[in-house]
């Protein structure tokens, strides 16, 4: 993946408006890489895996702590989990 030469503009915008809440999954690298490169500070996040690992808080089960979202979504949505 290549680095882009700017950001765009209006993404910036959305990411950093504190009227709009985004949803992430795991969004943590993603925060730092958006921070790092292109000094886009993002405001109001939800990011799922966080909210998982609150709800299944004192779960024994390694993979609570960090479930990936077809999983995750798989456990609330039900389906079929494809791996």
């Amino acid at each position: 993946m290549t680095k882009l030469e700017s950001f765009p503009k209006s993404l910036k915008k959305v990411l950093e408006d504190d009227s709009i809440v985004k949803v992430f999954h795991d969004f943590i690298e993603d925060s730092s890489a958006l921070a790092v490169q292109h000094n886009v500070i993002c405001d109001r996040v939800f990011d799922t895996q966080v909210a998982h690992r609150l709800i299944k808080h004192g779960s024994s089960d390694p993979k609570d702590m960090n479930i990936n979202l077809n999983s995750l979504l798989h456990q609330y949505l039900g389906g079929t989990e494809n791996n």
